[in-house]
């Protein structure tokens, strides 16, 4: 649990065993992203200090649950998968810092995925004529959950 390179090899195959991880590790930048590549979800179980990473944050939003050449190639096909995807992709940014629950790219990536991510959009956002806009292009969904 506190070896870099076994916690490596852990998260590289399972992104969630970070769970497992010990919490200097935890909060190795290398160590969750390569979590965070494999499983999105992973980012709840990073250190805060990464959940205000931005890049870190974007990857979880870009990776799904199921390994990427899974989700990529044989999955993708299915509308059952599609929704198992993205419901996973965009409830990563449940997890995210505020200030990043704050930045509209971050926000409109998750909404591309699923406009129930505009759930944990910071009130700011939501009041922000021109990011409600931006979501509404991406779901016309969006509108309710103005403020």
């Amino acid at each position: 649990k506190s070896n870099p390179e076994v916690v490596l090899s852990a998260v590289q195959q399972h992104g969630l065993a970070l769970k497992h991880a010990s919490h200097s590790l935890q909060g190795d930048r290398r160590i969750v992203l390569a979590a965070v590549q494999q499983d999105g979800r992973a980012l709840r179980h990073a250190a805060q200090s990464l959940r205000a990473d931005r890049e870190v944050v974007l990857t979880a939003l870009s990776r799904s649950g199921l390994t990427s050449a899974f989700a990529g190639l044989a999955c993708a096909t299915t509308q059952a998968a599609k929704l198992s995807t993205s419901h996973q992709r965009w409830h990563a940014l449940r997890y995210a810092a505020h200030k990043l629950r704050a930045d509209s790219e971050v926000v409109i990536t998750a909404v591309r995925w699923d406009v129930r991510a505009l759930r944990y959009a910071s009130r700011e956002l939501l009041l922000n004529p021109s990011f409600l806009l931006a979501a509404m292009q991406q779901d016309w969904r969006a509108f309710g959950f103005a403020p």
